[in-house]
């Protein structure tokens, strides 16, 4: 198993409040970073592959000062003010895609359960659903229909029809087949010059052609948080009491 995190955004709607990486946020104090890596470590995993961009020094200071036993490899993302689907193919192009991939945003709190399911689920593709969210068109959302994943955006047609709708937590779990096929994906946008765009719409691409290759979990109930505005550092610090 790898652990592929994203770490290479500026986190622009939190100027107002600090200008570091998002990921060397602290929470009560300890650094999200500090917090993947421990929830990360107790696991069986040949890699963690860090894609940095913005201030990518501060990162790798701070992955001196926790000093975890993982094989952490830093990649640094030279266009991180672009999309993340950039970070992405990064990622893909710095690996050897010869295992189970687990994908996460560097920018949520969540208790470690979630990283717990993506390391024990029987399915081989797996999306982490959240059926409690706000609406609005900040949460990217996944949509179900007949037990099968039919949408995954964050504004969803007026005409779709779903069974269950949720937030994705932006944690996944990819075969190493299903993983190749998203490196080929993002290769065609890198191609098409569609290089603003966020990495899930490579996602999204692979998971409409090929609904069958994916599940979900429900993980409704088990805090979590992606930080994006300063409110929602405040928020974290309350999450898990």
């Amino acid at each position: 198993m790898k652990v592929v995190m994203l770490a290479a955004g500026i986190g622009n709607r939190l100027k107002t409040v600090h200008n570091l990486p998002k990921c060397l946020l602290e929470i009560n104090g300890e650094t999200l970073l500090s917090r993947h890596i421990s929830a990360i470590e107790k696991h069986q995993i040949s890699e963690l592959l860090l894609i940095t961009g913005y201030e990518q020094k501060l990162i790798e200071d701070e992955l001196v000062k926790i000093s975890s036993s993982l094989n952490i490899n830093t990649i640094f993302n030279k266009d991180y003010r672009k999309g993340s689907v950039l970070s992405f193919l990064t990622a893909c192009n710095h690996m050897s895609i010869d295992s189970p991939v687990i994908l996460m945003d560097a920018d949520v709190f969540y208790d470690p359960e979630l990283v717990d399911i993506l390391f024990s689920t029987k399915h081989n593709n797996i999306f982490l659903l959240d059926r409690n969210f706000e609406p609005g068109d900040e949460p990217v959302k996944l949509c179900v229909a007949q037990d099968k994943i039919i949408e995954f955006r964050k504004q969803l047609s007026t005409t779709i029809k779903y069974e269950v709708i949720g937030e994705s937590v932006g944690f996944f779990r990819f075969s190493k087949e299903v993983f190749r096929i998203l490196h080929i994906q993002a290769e065609k946008y890198l191609k098409a010059s569609a290089v603003n765009e966020p990495y899930e719409e490579v996602i999204r691409d692979v998971l409409l052609e090929n609904p069958g290759l994916f599940s979900y979990a429900d993980i409704t109930g088990i805090p979590w948080i992606e930080i994006d505005f300063p409110d929602d550092i405040e928020k974290a610090k309350l999450l898990l009491g």
